[in-house]
């Protein structure tokens, strides 16, 4: 795992006005004669298989005031449902998620993802409540929070 928290190196400029607390490219690999691994999630609603490369990358924003941690431009991480219509379209990318976590409460996940090259899929909502119980759809309120425009221009990402 590589953690490279020099902000000039992640970002280039900002118009946010809520500037990132934290911001860091993330690399994380093994060494393997093996181009993936993967697991299948029998107990998500639908069913899934997550595969992760042998290299994923994203850049990691934390937001102090509202406590929202962004993964963005994430490269190496997809997924797939196991069962029901949506199998047929096969594997998806992980593009995005951003996460709110309420202190004692729960943790909200908005996560985005990528059909092929061009076709996006709608932001899924998830709740994870602070037993482990995952539940479809986040809150309309946290979900306006959630989707609060990001106005970041990266460095370009180098791995390693």
């Amino acid at each position: 795992m590589v953690i490279d928290y020099n902000r000039s190196k992640v970002i280039k400029e900002t118009d946010d006005t809520d500037i990132p607390y934290l911001a860091a490219n993330i690399t994380l690999f093994w060494e393997s004669q093996e181009k993936s691994i993967s697991y299948k999630d029998l107990d998500s609603k639908p069913p899934i298989k997550v595969i992760y490369e042998r290299v994923i990358t994203y850049r990691f924003l934390k937001y102090k005031d509202d406590n929202i941690v962004v993964c963005d431009q994430i490269k190496g991480l997809k997924g797939k449902v196991l069962k029901g219509f949506l199998r047929i379209l096969g594997k998806a990318h992980v593009m995005q998620y951003r996460t709110l976590a309420v202190k004692d409460g729960p943790l909200y996940v908005l996560a985005g993802v990528r059909k092929f090259r061009w076709l996006f899929g709608p932001k899924t909502g998830l709740t994870i409540t602070p037993d482990g119980v995952t539940l479809e759809g986040v809150p309309e309120k946290v979900k306006q929070r959630l989707r609060r425009k990001i106005k970041i221009k990266y460095e370009p990402l180098k791995p390693g």
